[in-house]
């Protein structure tokens, strides 16, 4: 990770959200690939555990490209609760 990563800190707010996040990421990806927005070589995204000042389990999405964390921000918040976790 470097300092200008960008950096989204995602409350898992149900058991189902962990898969959810993984579902949506990839979606996402290859959304964004078959737009040609960005090509695979290109796109960087980690992700990690963390948790929370309370203790509440987190997703950490770290993405390289600013315009792409915002995108996929948009897209989690859209798409949340319609995502299958199956």
């Amino acid at each position: 990770m470097t300092k200008n990563d960008i950096v989204l800190d995602i409350d898992l707010l149900s058991a189902d959200d962990d898969l959810k996040l993984a579902t949506a990421i990839d979606t996402f990806l290859e959304d964004q690939q078959a737009l040609g927005q960005a090509c695979s070589d290109a796109i960087s995204v980690m992700v990690r555990t963390t948790f929370g000042p309370s203790g509440q389990r987190q997703k950490s999405v770290v993405f390289e490209d600013k315009t792409l964390a915002e995108s996929f921000f948009s897209f989690w918040l859209d798409q949340r609760d319609t995502i299958s976790a199956a």
